[in-house]
Parts: C-alpha cells; structure tokens; sequence
C-alpha cells in the first residue's frame, strides 16, 4: 500500500469501527485493511456472530460497522436494520459474498450504505471504507450493473399485467442445476417477486438455506396471485435520471468515483451524491421494480 493513500486519509478517524465477520481470514483481512486507514487495534471492534455484535453495540456506540450477510446465527440483514434504527446517519458498508437480488436489495432497504463483494481487491475495499467514513457511498461494479438491470426500460412493455405461470414452489427451490431461479425465467421472475414482497423473512430464509446443508421448510406460496394483489396499491416506480444511469455504467465498468467525475465534468461529491440518491431509489421502489422486471406491473 503506497504512504500516498494513507496520508490522506483524515487524520482522526470516526470510532470505534465494529466488523462483523464469522471467517477468520477475512476477519484478518480487514484488520490489515483498517490498520493501513490508520485505526490502531483499540479502535476496533470484532465479532463473529450477530449475538456478539449486539452485545458489543449494548457497551458502547459505534461509528461505522462494517457487516457479512451469512452468519452463523442468521442474517445480517437483521442486524444491519437494528443498527439503521438506532442511528439512521451510521455508516454500514456491507462487505459480502453473497450476490443475488434478494439479498442486495434487502440489505439495502435495510439501512446499508455501501454493498461491495469480498472478491474485490485490497485496495479497491480500502477506498470503500475510506469513502463510507467520508460519507460517501460506495458501490461494488457488479452492485451498479444490477441495479441497472432492476431500473430496465419499461417502454417495450406491452399494455396490461403480463401472465405468468402459477407457480407454487416454496421459496427455497434450486434447479436441477443446483442454482436459485434467475430473472430470465418466468418462475425465477416470479420467485424473486414474492421474495422481495415478503420482505426481511424472505432475505434470511435465502441465507439460511444457501448457508445450511439441511433445507428449511418453506411454505408453498402462489407467486402470481400475491404479486398481482400488490400491483393495485403499488406506486409507479422512481426512474433512474439520465446522469444516474451514466453513472451506473461508470461504476461497472470499473472506474473510480475520480475517474467518473473527471469523465463526465462534475465534482467527485456530486458523484457521490447521485450515488446515494441511485441506492435512496432502490430502497424506496424495490418492490415495484421487481413487479416491472416480471412484467407483472401495469403499464401507464
């Protein structure tokens, strides 16, 4: 790591900064990460499990927490929204392997103010961290390409709901290739609607059963007749602006929020700012762009 990134790195840095990681090495991993922001190790706060993270939280306040999705005693998702309520300002950057729409939208209208996936290098996870203490929001590549991909174009649409079939397959069905249903597929599209009306539950539930080897029980739902009892009091969706979208693309392509600001003429903060207002949308609108995405949602 060059002197250049950690001088200029504020000189006294928001704590104590509580991390939430059951796996030793990434536990490691981000104490290195953190000892080259600056934090010295009576700054930080471990733990492995959401039990001992709230028992830590009970001592004293933190002023950042960097949070898993799996853990062993549930989701982290749970843990993030407790958090998000006790302090809306909290910076909660979510450093995760999981990567499916549930969990990312969930963690989001959770509270998270960041989503980055453990694969990213330690660089790139360091300027994240470093980002989300200045009040930025950081967001993983892969992160912006879905979140482009959930605020699709709505124009090609045809006029009036898009009849999917019934589907009564629990929550917690694999294909026979081992993988969850996709958003390509009917039944995927219909799977990730119930699941993201059913809110917290439906999150953990999608955790729980990629994280354990026995499956859990899930009740059978009718996907396309709850999706359709929502649409009537649904809101149209907030829309992704122009210059939301260009950022987006920025962001997937792997460029800095500097490169994106020097590309497009803006400051590094208004890029930063379109940033939360992008995750502000998603929070806001998840449950009608899941609606959109299955074609379930009417068209105006």
């Amino acid at each position: 790591m060059s002197d250049l990134l950690v001088s200029r790195v504020d000189s006294v840095l928001p704590s104590p900064l509580l991390v939430v990681e059951d796996e030793a090495v990434m536990r490691e991993r981000q104490k290195h990460i953190l000892r080259q922001l600056g934090y010295r190790d009576d700054a930080l706060l471990f733990a492995s499990t959401i039990g001992e993270a709230r028992a830590l939280l009970q001592e004293e306040p933190v002023a950042m927490a960097l949070v898993d999705v799996g853990l062993p005693d549930g989701c982290g998702i749970d843990l993030i929204a407790e958090m998000h309520a006790g302090d809306p300002s909290l910076p909660i950057l979510v450093i995760s392997s999981w990567s499916t729409e549930t969990i990312i939208v969930g963690a989001l209208q959770a509270g998270a103010t960041g989503y980055l996936l453990k694969e990213r290098d330690d660089v790139e996870i360091l300027v994240s961290i470093r980002s989300a203490l200045r009040g930025g929001a950081p967001i993983d590549p892969f992160v912006a390409r879905y979140i482009l991909h959930l605020f699709g174009q709505t124009s090609e649409r045809q006029a009036g709901a898009v009849a999917l079939p019934i589907s009564s397959a629990p929550l917690n069905e694999v294909n026979a290739g081992g993988r969850r249903p996709e958003m390509h597929s009917a039944d995927g599209a219909a799977a990730l609607v119930a699941q993201t009306l059913a809110g917290p539950d439906a999150v953990q539930a999608e955790v729980l059963t990629i994280a354990s080897s026995e499956e859990p029980v899930a009740p059978s739902v009718n996907y396309a007749v709850v999706a359709a009892a929502v649409v009537a009091s649904t809101e149209r969706a907030s829309v992704l602006s122009k210059r939301e979208r260009q950022i987006l693309g920025a962001v997937g392509e792997g460029l800095s929020n500097r490169e994106i600001a020097e590309r497009l003429a803006l400051s590094k903060l208004t890029v930063e700012c379109h940033i939360k207002n992008i995750y502000k949308k998603l929070a806001v609108s998840s449950r009608t762009a899941a609606l959109r995405e299955a074609g379930l949602i009417l068209k105006e």
